[in-house]
C-alpha cells in the first residue's frame, strides 16, 4: 500500500478518536451536573454520541473547520515534539 495514504488514513482515524473522547466527555459531563435521571434523555443523549461516533471521520469534510491558533513559547524543552504533532488537532505551531 501507499505510505502516503497510510499516513492520511492514520492521521484522520486518530483525529476522530480524539473528538469522539471529547464528544463523549461533554456528554456525561453534562447528563453528570445536570443529574439527568430520565432513562429516555440519557438514551437519546447517548444515541446521539454514537450517531457523532459514527460520523465522525467524515464530519470534518462537511463541517467548516474552527482554526485555534496556538502560539507556543520561544524556549520550551520538547517544543519540537509538540509541533511535529500539533498538525493532528488542526493547530498551528508558531515559532
Amino acid at each position: 500500500m501507499n505510505t502516503d495514504w497510510n499516513e492520511a488514513m492514520l492521521r484522520i482515524l486518530m483525529e476522530s478518536s480524539v473528538r469522539a473522547v471529547i464528544v463523549a466527555a461533554v456528554a456525561a459531563g453534562v447528563l453528570q451536573v445536570f443529574r439527568v435521571q430520565g432513562s429516555s434523555i440519557r438514551h437519546a443523549a447517548w444515541t446521539g454520541v454514537l450517531v457523532l461516533m459514527i460520523l465522525m471521520p467524515v464530519l470534518p469534510q462537511i463541517v467548516p473547520a474552527i482554526e485555534v491558533p496556538i502560539q507556543a513559547p520561544a524556549r520550551v524543552h520538547g517544543l519540537h515534539h509538540f509541533c511535529a504533532y500539533a498538525h493532528l488537532f488542526g493547530a498551528q505551531c508558531f515559532r
